[in-house]
């Protein structure tokens, strides 16, 4: 069974059509690719409409959603983690292609601020920051320290009995 749909004017099979209880057919007037773009123009000239209702819905219902995010991510515990590789990656190879076409743009900088990254490390505001910053994250994750030691001594077992040889064949 086919209908014709009333912004494209093709003539489509039902299942191209969404399901309305508004006329006899039970189907809409447009298609889903039709009705796909009028609700994304509609979006974009009422952005406003549709970011207040957004907040209002968010608001009503902030307890759902958190535990619904709870859920989902106790479902999925490495997306985020593969989501953020993924991104470091992107990240990392748009910075690649922009040096690579904007060669003198570091260097540039880097002669107009000399002593911008040294300042940054003197600049005893930015190193109380970064002092506030590590104790607030260090009490937020007490043993990330001691796991990451941990992983890392299970991945590298034989290290510290090569640095000891090293250390021991340097001093004779």
């Amino acid at each position: 069974m086919v209908k014709q749909c009333k912004y494209c004017e093709e003539e489509k099979p039902t299942t191209e059509f969404y399901n309305s209880s508004g006329n006899n057919e039970k189907l809409g007037s447009y298609c889903k690719d039709c009705s796909r773009v009028i609700g994304h123009a509609w979006k974009e000239i009422n952005k406003e409409k549709t970011l207040a209702t957004s907040r209002r819905y968010y608001y009503k219902n902030r307890e759902k959603r958190k535990q619904e995010t709870k859920e989902w991510n106790a479902k999925h515990p490495d997306y985020q983690k593969n989501y953020q590789k993924k991104l470091r990656e992107k990240r990392k190879q748009n910075t690649k292609e922009w040096n690579a076409t904007h060669p003198d743009n570091q260097k540039k900088w880097r002669e107009e601020n000399p002593d911008y990254q040294k300042n940054y490390q003197k600049d005893d505001k930015n190193k109380e920051k970064r002092k506030q910053n590590t104790k607030e994250w260090n009490a937020k994750h007490p043993d990330y320290q001691k796991n990451y030691q941990k992983k890392w001594r299970e991945e590298h077992p034989t290290y510290l009995k090569d640095r000891l040889e090293r250390i021991k064949n340097e001093g004779k």
